[in-house]
């Protein structure tokens, strides 16, 4: 209708137009009140175009915006597909400092087991809801291990700063001990009172010059060591007798300027000596197994050993039993040439027989004669460091690398293991 509205009302004045040539106009006020309820039709007809041209107008507006808003969403999926490409494509070229298998998840058996045992119920038949679960429980599994290692390190740190606490106030009584021992000596040394020791083996093994004073300190550590139901049991003892005089003067005079040598011949022997005695167990009041005797040369500065058995060993026309035994313990070392030694002169062409044993290289190395420094003999005697820091410093450092190469508890387990050798096969 409101199409043919217009073309109605146009034939209509077409047709009055045609009228008012060709009829009277008696006519024409009936054609006039028909042209009138043509043009009421015709304001009806735009009256309702008016209204659908106003709701297509808000019908168009709707679907405008519906269009806007999915595209937005189109933009804002296609952006959050570019965001995860992306986070993807960075997680798999990331490249960590532990391999890729060590950072996978659990295997999916292991996790099946572990998700029944927690939840009481099977897993979900989507590959992609799998997933998820595993990814929450490997989640939730390595928060709690970093739970536990944050425990862990605060418990390390808390003993770490109980362990300095009492690292200080071992220092501190470090300190007062030492003053204490300070004003001990400066009145031991003005009423000329002897320095207190464990006895008369403390005194007279502080008596000892440095090479002997190892030998005799890392023995008897080593053979207080020893299990008491073991096949062997040593014992380390100092020999022979310097008086306190004596040893003051030589504290005084400084006999050697490195070795300190006593008054006396050349290539003598220090009065004091340390025996190593060891016995097969059941420990019985017979002769020990093996005794001997290390002595320290200061003119060659040098340390020989000698064993008590002086009998030649059967098989053997000349070379005591001590001497194959000790001649054994380690290929190529006899003693029979002076070894090349810090201080020492070393090489062939000295005759060994005049010393009191033979200066095996291992006996070198058990005192210590290649890492100790050339010390003033009253250093280890009166106990003074004034003056003498940088070879009391070079002095502790070789101690140190001494301890660790555990020489003379090697050496002891060599002696131990020969004397069992021996006397099983006798």
């Amino acid at each position: 209708m409101a199409l043919e509205a217009p073309r109605v009302t146009g034939g209509f004045f077409q047709h009055l137009l045609q009228l008012k040539k060709d009829v009277s106009l008696d006519t024409l006020p009936g054609y006039l009140q028909a042209g009138a309820l043509e043009i009421l039709s015709l304001k009806q007809v735009h009256r309702e175009l008016c209204e659908a041209t106003e709701v297509l107008r808000d019908a168009t507006a709707e679907a405008k915006t519906q269009l806007d808003q999915s595209s937005l969403q189109l933009q804002n999926l296609l952006y959050e597909q570019q965001h995860y490409e992306k986070e993807i494509a960075g997680c798999r070229a990331y490249k960590s400092a532990y391999p890729d298998e060590k950072l996978e998840l659990i295997p999916l058996g292991q996790f099946q087991q572990q998700w029944q045992g927690q939840h009481n119920k099977p897993l979900s038949d989507d590959p992609h809801q799998v997933m998820l679960d595993r990814l929450s429980h490997e989640l939730t599994s390595r928060e709690e291990t970093v739970r536990q290692l944050e425990a862990v390190k605060a418990r390390r740190d808390a003993l770490a700063s109980e362990v300095a606490r009492k690292r200080s106030e071992l220092g501190a009584l470090e300190t007062e001990v030492a003053k204490l021992r300070a004003a001990a000596q400066k009145v031991q040394q003005q009423f000329g009172i002897p320095q207190p020791g464990l006895g008369d083996a403390s005194r007279r093994a502080g008596l000892l010059p440095p090479p002997l004073y190892l030998i005799y300190t890392q023995l008897a550590a080593a053979a207080a060591g020893l299990a008491a139901d073991g096949p062997v049991v040593a014992s380390v003892t100092v020999v022979g007798e310097v008086p306190l005089q004596d040893g003051m003067q030589r504290s005084a005079s400084g006999p050697s300027a490195a070795t300190g040598q006593p008054a006396g011949g050349a290539h003598e022997a220090y009065p004091l000596a340390v025996n190593l005695a060891l016995r097969k167990t059941p420990v019985t009041n017979s002769a020990p197994s093996l005794s001997l005797t290390f002595s320290y040369i200061p003119s060659l500065n040098i340390v020989t050993v000698a064993g008590n058995r002086k009998e030649p060993k059967p098989g053997s026309s000349s070379r005591p039993a001590d001497a194959v035994l000790l001649g054994g313990l380690y290929p190529g070392d006899d003693g029979s040439e002076l070894p090349t030694v810090p201080g020492g002169v070393g090489g062939a062409g000295w005759d060994v027989e005049n010393l009191p044993g033979r200066p095996y290289r291992w006996a070198q190395q058990a005192a210590g004669i290649d890492l100790l420094p050339p010390l003033p003999p009253q250093l280890y005697i009166s106990g003074t460091a004034e003056g003498h820091g940088a070879a009391l410093a070079a002095a502790e450092a070789a101690l140190q690398q001494y301890i660790v190469e555990r020489r003379a508890a090697a050496v002891l387990d060599k002696l131990i293991g020969a004397v069992v050798q021996q006397t099983g096969g006798s």
